[in-house]
C-alpha cells in the first residue's frame, strides 16, 4: 500500500509541469535566422503554441529549441481540419494529411527529413481518389 501511495504521488507531481506549461499564441512567435523565438526573448522557444495564426486560422503544435517538433494541426476557419503534419528538428517528418474545406481528405502521404517519401494519394472534394504517386529518396 505504501508503494502505491508513493507511486501515485510521484506520478502526480511529475505530471504537474505538463499542466503548468505556458501556451503561447502563434502570433507571439517570430522567426529569426531559421529559428523561432517568443517575442522579446533572447533564446529560441521551446514549448506549446496554440491559437489563431496570422492567417486567422487555428493551429496547435510545439517547438523544441526554436524548431517545430511533434504533431502540428491547423484548422480551416469553419473549424474543419486543414492539415495534420509531423515535425522533427523543424522538418516535416511522418504522416502528412491535408483536407478540403468540406472536411474530405485532400492528400495523404509521409515525409522523411523534409522530403516526400513512399506512397502519396490525392482526392477530390467528394473523397474520390484522383491521383497517386510513389516518392523514393
Amino acid at each position: 500500500m505504501i508503494y502505491f501511495v508513493y507511486f501515485t504521488l510521484v506520478l502526480y507531481f511529475s505530471s504537474w509541469d505538463i499542466y503548468a506549461q505556458e501556451i503561447v499564441k502563434p502570433t507571439d512567435i517570430v522567426d529569426i535566422g531559421g529559428l523561432s523565438y517568443k517575442k522579446n526573448a533572447s533564446s529560441p522557444y521551446s514549448g506549446k503554441v496554440e491559437g489563431k495564426n496570422k492567417k486567422g486560422s487555428y493551429e496547435s503544435g510545439s517547438y523544441l529549441n526554436g524548431k517545430k517538433s511533434g504533431v502540428w494541426t491547423e484548422f480551416w476557419r469553419n473549424g474543419q481540419l486543414f492539415v495534420k503534419s509531423g515535425y522533427i528538428d523543424g522538418e516535416w517528418h511522418g504522416v502528412w494529411e491535408r483536407y478540403h474545406y468540406n472536411g474530405f481528405l485532400r492528400e495523404v502521404g509521409k515525409h522523411q527529413k523534409g522530403q516526400r517519401s513512399g506512397l502519396w494519394k490525392w482526392y477530390d472534394e467528394t473523397g474520390s481518389l484522383i491521383s497517386q504517386a510513389t516518392y523514393i529518396n
